[in-house]
């Protein structure tokens, strides 16, 4: 049984493990606290272990009572529904309650012990157990069980708040990945129409690049990681459809170096910037656009570079930071504190340069999408 089990865990069993060790220690407490100091003038006289024990158990019972009472009815009934003046009237209710129990626990446990008849105990001979194991007692025990209870139910609600924010976040991520522009569909589609008209013998291998981009995107990309080689492969199927798209004017270039096979990165995160970037070859104009990508892998981290030639009317670094606002979203899912990305533009290019780190196929599936300790920074 691990310590979060046992803390935490809500079978019977573990739960039993779990107020037995927190009644015992109480106890244990008890007992050496008392084996010196009980009555009037007990601290100058001896108490045995045996004497100590049978003292426990004259109060321990008031003790779980109220403490079950506070933990199960009190707190959550009152101060979790922040009915304060409620709360502290219940808890005055049970300190009373643990001073006349306790003070009438004493007094049968002296009666027993010392064989003093009950009309001949007063409040004098008893105010130990009265005010000590009756008011000072309950209270610190009812502030411990009370904090351990709140202290639980705090880091569960962390805990449930931080799995509702990586589902958010997840459905954010896939909403992000699963995003294709209508514009590169309808020209997608549209191209391969014409070619099919046309009895082009490239109608084909359009039909096979649109296929298979399109399965990528509806099917790898619920995988936390993809290969780095296929990423790259649906990437040129990408630019070859858009560069069919627009009749053979857009001049690309792809430079891949390295070694990238047996590496992972997060699916649809390099396609993404490069389909946010064709925004800019919508409109005609007396210059042919161009892409160009540059892909370098060194060992555990990519290095990837676009630049792309201005084809829109002269938008600000503002403007071109928005078209990528979605690239950004999806590195921080993925890769909180662990990338590096700039896009800046000039009169004539804009430039996306990113790093990111690669996994192998062990680091890949030990890797989760939204480390806990960086939750805040995502929210």
């Amino acid at each position: 049984m691990t310590e979060y089990e046992f803390i935490f865990s809500n079978k019977p069993g573990k739960r039993l493990y779990r107020h037995f060790a927190f009644w015992l220690i109480l106890i244990l407490h008890f007992i050496i606290q008392n084996l010196m100091v009980g009555g009037p003038n007990e601290a100058l006289k001896q108490r045995s272990f045996i004497d100590s024990t049978f003292n426990a158990f004259f109060f321990f019972p008031i003790y779980i009572l109220s403490v079950y009472t506070f933990i199960n009815w009190v707190l959550p009934r009152y101060l979790f529904r922040n009915r304060y003046i409620l709360f502290f009237f219940w808890m005055a209710c049970l300190l009373i309650f643990d001073f006349i129990a306790s003070f009438y626990s004493g007094a049968l446990y002296i009666h027993l012990t010392s064989h003093v008849p009950f009309d001949k105990i007063t409040f004098d001979s008893n105010k130990y157990n009265a005010v000590v194991n009756g008011l000072f007692l309950p209270v610190v025990i009812l502030g411990v069980s009370g904090g351990i209870k709140l202290t639980k139910n705090w880091y569960l609600e962390q805990k449930e708040n931080e799995r509702l924010a990586k589902e958010k976040i997840s459905r954010e991520l896939q909403l992000l990945k699963t995003q294709l522009h209508p514009r590169f569909l309808f020209h997608s589609l549209h191209t391969v129409k014409k070619h099919i008209q046309s009895n082009s013998s490239l109608a084909a291998n359009l039909i096979l690049h649109l296929s298979d981009l399109l399965s990528y995107i509806l099917y790898e990309s619920d995988r936390q990681w993809v290969l780095l080689e296929k990423e790259i492969e649906v990437i040129k199927s990408y630019v070859d459809l858009e560069k069919k798209s627009s009749k053979d004017r857009l001049a690309t270039e792809i430079n891949v170096s390295g070694v990238t096979s047996g590496k992972y990165i997060s699916p649809l995160l390099l396609l993404s910037s490069i389909e946010n970037s064709f925004d800019y070859f919508l409109k005609d104009n007396e210059n042919n656009p161009s892409l160009e990508l540059v892909i370098t892998v060194c060992d555990s981290h990519l290095d990837y570079q676009l630049i792309c030639t201005r084809f829109l009317d002269n938008p600000s670094n503002a403007e071109v930071k928005l078209k990528f606002v979605d690239l950004e979203k999806q590195l921080l899912c993925v890769y909180p504190g662990l990338h590096q990305c700039e896009i800046f533009s000039d009169k004539q290019d804009i430039t996306v340069i990113l790093n990111v780190p690669l996994y192998y196929n062990n680091a890949a599936s030990n890797k989760i999408m939204v480390p806990e300790n960086e939750l805040d920074e995502l929210l």
